[in-house]
């Protein structure tokens, strides 16, 4: 088996999991079954990081990767015992954020795969997709308490998509101006055919709009209406992209080395409208298309100045 078709099973190896909680009935019976023994939650996670380790390991050299990866199973481990600590209010937030920034966002080191659509991922990224979905049975039980459903499963509807696409449509003409007024992006002189750009949404929708999403919308509201049930839609709106946008300050660009403070505005601007389409539509997907949609546009018809 080749490199590329490799790195094609990985993204599908470490997918199975997301796709799996967000189809209606068969993911209800895996949360509950994960949500019994803690040691199965454990026991996956280490299974799902497999794959990732191996592949930095003999294709990016990077064999100490491991002990990050048992490092991060240990100390998921130990935040199951935090949560049983009433008066840490914000326990699970700074576990998640403890586990997901260090991966996602470059302060760790890790390999990189390239896939059809002129496509870079981070085998840090693959290894977070179900790193996130793992955390999200154990911080993100729907507690009948709040009484909201999350939109955690997949559900299609028309309209929904009629909405993905104006939203798509509106930042195209808002946030990608102002960030080439700021000298961020220009036009490509020449681009790729368009199916490398069907392309690029499908992968990124899986790799990058699910696992960000997940976490700035789901897990975000989730903790926000936790400790502040009556808290308005707009102040969700507000600290989740302010949150999104501070996350990318770590991502350095050709000529915005870190912080990157363009890019976290462009990023909380960009998470205005992921917010507001999460909520238009209760639908973790549908946020996580327009993501993609937003991502693909700017990789395929844009470059980055520097």
């Amino acid at each position: 088996m080749t490199q590329t078709n490799i790195e094609i099973v990985l993204i599908l190896y470490c997918l199975v999991l997301p796709f799996l909680l967000l189809l209606p009935i068969l993911g209800k019976k895996i949360k509950n079954y994960f949500e019994s023994s803690h040691i199965l939650l454990i026991f996956g996670l280490f299974i799902f990081s497999v794959f990732p380790i191996l592949y930095d390991f003999y294709f990016n050299h990077l064999g100490w990767n491991i002990l990050i990866r048992i490092f991060y199973a240990i100390i998921l481990f130990l935040s199951l015992q935090v949560q049983s600590i009433k008066n840490i209010k914000y326990s699970h937030y700074i576990i998640y954020l403890f586990l997901f920034f260090p991966l996602y966002f470059d302060i760790l080191p890790g390999g990189v795969i390239f896939l059809p659509g002129d496509i870079a991922i981070k085998t840090n990224v693959i290894g977070t997709i179900p790193l996130c979905f793992y955390l999200y049975l154990v911080v993100h039980p729907i507690e009948k308490d709040l009484s909201y459903d999350f939109g955690t499963t997949i559900n299609f509807k028309f309209i929904h998509f009629v909405y993905s696409i104006s939203a798509t449509i509106f930042l195209s003409l808002t946030v990608v101006p102002t960030a080439a007024f700021l000298d961020f992006v220009r036009l490509k002189d020449e681009v790729g055919p368009f199916s490398d750009f069907i392309v690029q949404i499908f992968i990124f929708t899986l790799a990058v709009g699910l696992p960000e999403e997940m976490f700035f919308r789901v897990i975000f509201l989730y903790i926000l209406k936790k400790y502040n049930p009556t808290i308005s839609v707009l102040k969700f709106i507000i600290i989740s992209s302010v949150f999104f946008g501070i996350a990318h300050i770590f991502t350095p660009t050709p000529g915005h080395p870190t912080p990157n403070w363009i890019y976290a505005l462009l990023a909380s601007m960009f998470g205005v409208m992921y917010s507001y389409i999460y909520i238009k539509t209760n639908q973790l997907f549908h946020a996580a298309l327009v993501h993609a949609m937003v991502d693909s546009l700017w990789l395929h018809w844009f470059m980055l100045n520097g």
